[in-house]
């Protein structure tokens, strides 16, 4: 997903949203591919059939990988609980705390990756904002 602004929530993609409807999970932990530090929680809200947001907790994972506004982020669902993320600037080349995974191979991550567009906002304001 490409990251046009920095915001407090984000839509994830409706292929994966319909995918998590039936388990509703109240939050999933975010942790950067081959990135030392600990995962971080995310709560997770759900509208309508087809929407799935992440919030609370997003823009400090954001922050926490220093995300800039233009940087794509690819997920890698596991399955249970967590999504994976492969942080890349603006001009493609992997960018967050740690460059390099020996947890997996790229192949592995890509092939099971979900990549998304993300809708623009001009929201930066640091109130918790309704979607």
């Amino acid at each position: 997903m490409k990251v046009p602004t920095i915001r407090r929530w984000v839509n994830l993609p409706e292929s994966f949203a319909q995918i998590m409807m039936a388990s509703k999970p109240p939050g999933l932990w975010l942790r950067s591919e081959g990135c030392p530090h600990g995962p971080i929680r995310v709560a997770t809200s759900f509208s309508g059939n087809d929407s799935m947001f992440l919030e609370k907790g997003w823009k400090t994972f954001l922050r926490s990988k220093n995300v800039s506004k233009g940087d794509t982020i690819i997920f890698r669902y596991d399955g249970d609980e967590t999504l994976w993320a492969r942080i890349f600037d603006s001009d493609g080349d992997r960018a967050g705390c740690c460059m390099e995974s020996s947890s997996s191979s790229d192949e592995d991550f890509y092939n099971n990756a979900e990549e998304a567009q993300v809708s623009s906002s001009d929201d930066e304001a640091d109130s918790e904002d309704d979607h």
